[in-house]
């Protein structure tokens, strides 16, 4: 549903309000007071480039979008090659922003100079139920934030190269085995980007139950560009429920044995391992990852969910890491069957005034963005802010209370 004319009044009663003094007003609502001696051009024309109001095209109003960390909505920062070797996984956590079936995922690859994965290949996609979620897991009480959070692995005997598992459904024996001790490198009590580790602490497998894949779809890739999968490939769609946390996990084929691969790539290129494949992302200069110890902010850093699980040996042995530092190219769509929040596509902009007795109208575009089956569509209330001499003042009208046309 839209509002097509949303019609806010604010009438600027010189006598109730301003008594004799000049003011002058914006378009987005400042009222500026015109000090004695300065005439009202001289107060305008110092303001008119500050506290602008702009408003961009709103996204079309349609059930399908997509969430996630889509690298057109990252046009800045530094490029990153993240290297996976055979059997490494990487994942993201996410938390879905309404109700709905996931539909499609993506990935970014990228082109490292020692990526082998030259004529393409594939990565093995699958989402389970996140057991890390907001309030839990990394970043939040008792654990400490990413960067590179050490957090552990399950034994898996069918496993016949280094016997991990990721997942609880893969492992021979569903014991979890925490490495979170493993962040203290020099004593028993150390710290870990400048927040001591309490070695007594434990943690829990990152991902639950499967909710998609039968144990891995393949997803074929190429270097240097965007690889998606359709989840109707293998019915049904996950349905998931607005605030649902689901991991999203790819994994690098490679050998059941340690004599089907070659020697261990380690850190540095060149690399000989045939299914090497890098991962893009872009670096947020205000994230960080190890100069530093990243952001001192703890709210930023465990904000970036990217982990990764090492089958061979890493920063603190293998297994699962809460990596931090950057979030992977790893998005998805979903069909939305819940509310969404209305797009306002368009304002008006009325310019300054000096005119401090009439009432000003604004008219706005709001567009209802709801799919919720048997739900009745209309924006609740709008908000009016403004400002006078700093100081912000904020009007809720309810819709019923306006004009307009609506449809």
């Amino acid at each position: 549903m839209r509002l097509g004319a949303l019609l806010l009044s604010v009438m600027l009663l010189s006598s109730a309000l301003f008594a004799q003094k000049h003011y002058a007003v914006s378009s987005s609502g400042d009222i500026l007071l015109i000090p004695q001696g300065k005439s009202a051009s001289e107060v305008i024309s110092q303001q008119v480039n500050k506290n602008k109001s702009s408003f961009g095209t709103a996204a079309a109003c349609v059930p399908s979008q997509e969430y996630g960390n889509i690298p057109a909505l990252h046009p800045t920062g530094t490029l990153i090659s993240f290297y996976s070797g055979h059997k490494d996984l990487i994942g993201i956590w996410f938390e879905a922003p309404a109700s709905g079936a996931i539909d499609s995922v993506f990935i970014r690859t990228f082109d490292h100079i020692g990526d082998t994965l030259t004529t393409g290949g594939k990565l093995i996609l699958r989402i389970h139920h996140s057991s890390v979620a907001t309030g839990h897991g990394p970043g939040w009480d008792p654990y400490v934030a990413p960067p590179k959070v050490c957090w552990g692995y399950f034994n898996n005997s069918f496993d016949l190269d280094a016997g991990l598992a990721a997942f609880p459904d893969d492992a021979s024996d569903t014991t979890w085995v925490s490495t979170y001790a493993s962040n203290n490198i020099a004593s028993a009590v150390t710290a870990h980007y400048g927040v001591t580790v309490d070695t007594t602490i434990k943690t829990f497998a990152p991902a639950a139950e499967e909710i998609w894949g039968l144990g891995g779809v393949e997803v074929p890739v190429k270097l240097n560009s965007v690889q998606g999968i359709s989840l109707g490939s293998l019915p049904p769609k996950p349905e998931v429920t607005k605030g649902y946390p689901f991991f999203i996990t790819f994994r690098v084929p490679g050998a059941s044995t340690p004599s089907g691969h070659p020697t261990d790539p380690g850190t540095n290129p060149p690399f000989t391992e045939p299914t090497a494949v890098s991962m893009q992302s872009r670096q947020d200069p205000i994230l960080g990852d190890d100069t530093g110890g990243g952001n001192p902010d703890i709210a930023v850093r465990r904000a970036v969910t990217n982990w990764k699980f090492y089958e061979h040996a890493s920063f603190c042995g293998t297994g699962w890491l809460a990596r931090g530092g950057f979030n992977i190219f790893i998005w998805y769509s979903m069909v939305v069957t819940s509310d969404l929040p209305p797009n306002i596509n368009s304002v008006d902009n009325l310019g300054f005034t000096t005119d401090e007795v009439h009432a000003r109208t604004v008219q706005a575009d709001i567009e209802d963005c709801n799919f919720a089956p048997g739900c009745t569509s209309g924006v609740a209330s709008a908000t009016l802010s403004y400002a006078i001499n700093g100081s912000n003042t904020f009007t809720t009208v309810a819709m019923s209370n306006l004009g307009g046309t609506m449809w």
